[in-house]
């Protein structure tokens, strides 16, 4: 009996013995395990991150890019506007400063004020052009700009039919101011003044057909130039 029991004594230490050395055996092997496996989570959690990370910067990157891409539309937008509103504001005051004609009273300063106002309506072309060229930075319309050709055209004709009135009406005015009014120089002063009526009234039939013209294109350029402001709000 006692045999017995020491048997299965020694049989239940030899069992528990062996359990224990398998698990110790096998004990590195799994911690080896566990750890190459946390080593392999950590690596995927960096590279994850890392991903994230770039994924964060291109997206600042995008952003940053379409906003710069949307203030560049607003600039060009605004130059745009800003150029279409200039070219008319030149060109209204050019027109002006051809249509607003002064018949002065006759005196010894005609000549320097209508070389004054001469002077001045080439100055307003000048501005004029600069702003037309402004303008063809912005403008690739072929109707437009054709339509452009036509009014400067058309306009040109009309400041040359006030520039010939003026060197016409200038001369006259001379002869008449340097008349004495004498008896036998009454007659030619008559013709002179005559002279001068009839060329002002010449002068406002020609100029009155040409400025015709002149708003023939003005007017359509002035309704696209409208079209264009308010498309670019919309």
């Amino acid at each position: 009996m006692e045999f017995q029991c020491y048997q299965f004594t020694n049989f239940s230490y030899t069992s528990s013995h062996r359990s224990s050395t398998y698990f110790w055996k096998k004990l590195p092997k799994k911690t080896g395990e566990d750890l190459a496996t946390k080593q392999n989570i950590e690596v995927i959690t960096k590279k994850i991150e890392g991903v994230k990370a770039d994924f964060v910067k291109e997206t600042q990157f995008i952003k940053s890019e379409l906003d710069l891409m949307n203030q560049n539309k607003f600039s060009l937008q605004s130059a745009r506007r800003n150029a279409l509103l200039k070219y008319y504001e030149d060109y209204s005051i050019w027109l002006n400063s051809i249509s607003d004609v002064e018949v002065f009273f006759v005196d010894s300063y005609q000549e320097a004020k209508i070389e004054k106002l001469l002077g001045l309506i080439n100055d307003f072309y000048n501005q004029y052009r600069l702003s037309k060229s402004r303008l063809g930075l912005f403008i690739d319309n072929k109707k437009f700009r054709n339509l452009i050709f036509e009014l400067d055209k058309a306009t040109i004709i009309h400041e040359q039919i006030t520039r010939t009135f003026y060197v016409k009406l200038n001369g006259i005015d001379k002869k008449i101011f340097n008349n004495k009014k004498s008896a036998d120089e009454l007659e030619e002063y008559k013709e002179l003044l005559k002279e001068k009526r009839e060329l002002t009234k010449l002068f406002q039939s020609d100029s009155s057909s040409s400025f015709k013209e002149v708003l023939k294109y003005e007017v359509q350029i002035r309704d696209d130039i409208r079209k264009m402001l308010f498309d670019q709000i919309s």
